[in-house]
């Protein structure tokens, strides 16, 4: 029997906290070489796309995939898990916040180990669900950090963001009227947009020490942080090894002469696992940037789905199967 869980089951269980600790430990299954992932499939459609990330936990023995689809009416995410052994369905799990929730945890996983301890400010350029999050899992982690600046396109989404920063975080933003103004003395800046064509924030503007977070540009044709900004950083950690030929701000850098070789950027599993430094001074700049992957999806629904049979939730049904090939 597989059990569905629903976005409400999964808000019961799934929350910042659980989520930073899943990645965190993703993060050391990955450095042990406990998993197994492969290339996602884009698939674009005539008004959106689709899109399938697969992956696989040999750890827990479990393994699966996230599919989502968005167009012009909005956009509809799953993940299916799978018993490793038996190939069983475990789970079919509404993934609506599980995207948003582990990206941001993995970017403040990632803050943890690589952004300065004594933090003070943060400039955001974004004012979305997954800026939100961002910042909701940096005040976590970094809770010396209580006031900073917010810009995005729309001065009401950005005055409304500011808003609820202070209200649920107690952090308070000022309100920026352009990006620059917004990152230009951050101690903490991030990035999270859905920008095409020209990039939104620019090596220039930030100053030396900085941790950049940039968990926008997922795809090629996506632009969010110019060349200059990969070209100053001392240590650079991606959440997959394939962003840099999956995001167009990795792709457009290497075009350009930047050097995106393994001296200068590495893996944030690495980093998690001390096999590599995230950051050997305050003076150093550094950044974490994500596209996302199959098995940060893999690993939050294994966590759901283990802690919503703990608390009974959820709606058992029967799976779909096949009879076995004969032997």
């Amino acid at each position: 029997m597989a059990l569905f869980l629903s976005t409400d089951d999964v808000a019961k269980v799934w929350q910042m906290p659980q989520a930073i600790d899943a990645m965190r430990e993703l993060c050391r299954t990955e450095a042990r070489g406990e998993t197994i992932s492969a290339e996602r499939i884009h698939m674009p459609l005539p008004n959106g796309f689709m899109r399938i990330l697969p992956g696989a936990l040999t750890d827990v023995g479990v393994f699966g995939f996230k599919e989502f689809r968005a167009g012009s009416s909005g956009t509809q995410y799953s993940v299916s898990l799978f018993d490793l052994e038996t190939l069983d369905a475990l789970a079919y799990v509404d993934a609506e916040n599980i995207t948003t929730m582990r990206t941001g945890a993995l970017a403040s996983v990632g803050l943890d180990v690589m952004a300065p301890e004594d933090a003070q400010t943060i400039g955001l350029i974004g004012s979305g669900k997954e800026a939100f999050a961002a910042l909701q899992g940096m005040s976590l982690v970094r809770p010396s950090v209580k006031s900073g600046w917010v810009y995005s396109p729309t001065p009401e989404r950005r005055e409304l963001f500011a808003k609820r920063a202070r209200t649920e975080l107690g952090i308070a933003l000022e309100v920026a009227t352009t990006p620059e103004e917004a990152v230009g003395e951050a101690d903490l800046v991030t990035s999270a947009t859905n920008s095409r064509g020209a990039e939104v924030l620019r090596g220039e503007w930030v100053k030396n020490g900085v941790h950049v977070t940039s968990i926008g540009s997922t795809a090629p044709d996506q632009r969010e942080i110019d060349a200059a900004m990969w070209d100053r950083m001392d240590h650079v950690a991606v959440d997959t090894m394939r962003l840099l030929h999956e995001s167009g701000d990795a792709i457009t850098a290497a075009e350009l002469g930047v050097r995106l070789d393994s001296a200068r950027v590495t893996d944030i599993a690495s980093v998690v696992a001390e096999k590599r430094p995230g950051r050997n001074s305050s003076l150093e700049s550094t950044m974490y940037k994500s596209v996302g992957s199959g098995l940060q999806d893999i690993a939050a629904a294994y966590r759901i789905y283990t802690d919503a049979r703990n608390m009974g939730l959820g709606r058992e049904a029967p799976a779909l199967s096949s009879p076995p090939l004969p032997r």
